[in-house]
């Protein structure tokens, strides 16, 4: 039988951050219970202390619960044990701390990029409050997302509140455009009738357009809002697109 080596702590905190203190059998997360790391391979089985060998598991999940009646020594057994839970559980909190201090650590050292990168490339000071909109921006959409953002607006505006203002705003679009890339080409298409229309009611567009829109369409629309003369007729022409479609 394989010989059981104590994990020490360091290795501990690296397998309930990697699982973000949440236990991978039930969800629950600490400090609501008590955690355990567990292996996935048992060590009876030839299971070792590697970290992809490791899980987060509550106590009740690693244990499971027991009914047996206790006796005396049991009892004093059964305090021992609860007192020990005790102390993982303050040890826990600490890990968690760390954890989270870590977390702010690396959000700050992102902020601290971003806005020496807009020093450098665009000659522009970031505030605190800059900097505190920046850190809401990282949490939100993540670094890199945040960074192109950036390039994008205050290339297209040339800094100050207004490039600060379009920053989320870009990310948004971008995560949208992601997830559903067929509103690329509806922008597009939206773009080109802004500007062949007089008067063009762009929400009214976009509703139609996200509801019944696929890229096979692409090629005629963007002939149709080209040949059009008024907002009016293009709505006219796209409806009955789409209703000879059906």
């Amino acid at each position: 039988m394989a010989e059981r080596k104590p994990l020490s702590k360091k290795i501990r905190f690296e397998v309930f951050k990697r699982d973000k203190f949440t236990c991978q059998y039930c969800g629950r997360k600490a400090p609501d219970v008590v955690l355990n790391v567990d292996h996935i391979n048992p060590v009876a089985k030839g299971g070792t202390n590697d970290l992809f060998n490791l899980i987060t598991s509550c106590f009740e999940c690693n244990n499971g619960k027991r009914d047996i009646p206790l006796c005396k020594l049991e009892e004093l057994d059964k305090q021992r044990e609860s007192l020990e839970m005790l102390e993982e559980r303050r040890q826990q909190i600490d890990m968690m701390l760390k954890w989270k201090k870590e977390l702010s650590n690396v959000n700050d050292y992102e902020v601290d990029k971003i806005t020496e990168y807009i020093k450098d490339e665009f000659d522009i000071s970031v505030t605190e409050n800059g900097r505190v909109s920046l850190q809401k921006y990282i949490r939100e959409f993540g670094f890199e997302e945040v960074l192109e953002a950036v390039n994008i607006s205050f290339n297209q505006y040339d800094g100050g509140e207004k490039s600060f203002s379009y920053i989320p705003r870009i990310c948004h679009t971008r995560k949208e455009q992601t997830e559903h890339p067929e509103l690329k080409s509806i922008n597009y298409l939206a773009k080109i009738a802004q500007n062949r229309c007089a008067y063009f009611d762009r929400a009214r567009f976009l509703k139609f357009m996200r509801a019944n829109f696929t890229e096979e369409d692409f090629d005629d629309l963007k002939y149709m809002i080209q040949t059009v003369r008024n907002w009016s007729e293009l709505r006219h022409e796209i409806e009955t697109y789409y209703e000879e479609k059906l």
